[in-house]
């Protein structure tokens, strides 16, 4: 297969950074060495050691398997990019310089800032589920529902960018 040609500032192989350890960021080091090759130098920052799939904590409080997990060294060896097990600080898009927590200074020509969301409540007295340590509360109101306790139920997604699909496979 012949790669397209990238032109990524006319460099040979230029720095790519990458902040984060979620699918999105995984899904664009996976594109990027896809289309690149080892055309470009990629750094993939992240404060994880490893990569946790969160959209199958839905099937624990049904008594599913718990959210599977991946070493991100070992899941990522095929694609080489150069791992740093630290967070991002601060981008500076004039001097193209990455600060992660540690104070290290990361040169880029191009950055993915990939450092995903976070769950927080949205309804007052609502349970909020993200899995993890919500899991037993969730299978706590499935258990009030068995017992005739619960009558309804209402499954919300706030306004705004959100991503709804877990939402939805808990509902269902």
């Amino acid at each position: 297969m012949q790669r397209p040609s990238v032109d990524l500032m006319g460099k040979e192989r230029p720095q790519i950074v990458i902040a984060g350890g979620g699918v999105a960021a995984l899904e664009v080091l996976l594109g990027l060495r896809l289309l690149l090759g080892e055309d470009a130098e990629i750094t993939l920052i992240s404060p994880q050691d490893e990569f946790v799939y969160r959209p199958m904590a839905i099937t624990e409080p049904f008594g599913g398997p718990a959210m599977p997990t991946f070493d991100l060294t070992e899941l990522l060896v095929d694609q080489r990019p150069q791992l740093i097990h630290d967070s991002l600080t601060a981008i500076d898009p004039v001097n193209r310089v990455a600060t992660t927590t540690a104070g290290r200074e990361l040169p880029f020509d191009k950055a993915v800032v990939a450092i995903g969301a976070h769950a927080e409540p949205v309804v007052e007295r609502a349970l909020t589920f993200t899995g993890g340590p919500r899991v037993e509360a969730m299978a706590g109101v499935l258990d009030e529902v068995a017992a005739g306790q619960v009558r309804r139920i209402a499954f919300v997604s706030p306004g705004g960018a959100v991503w709804p699909l877990p939402l939805y496979e808990l509902a269902l």
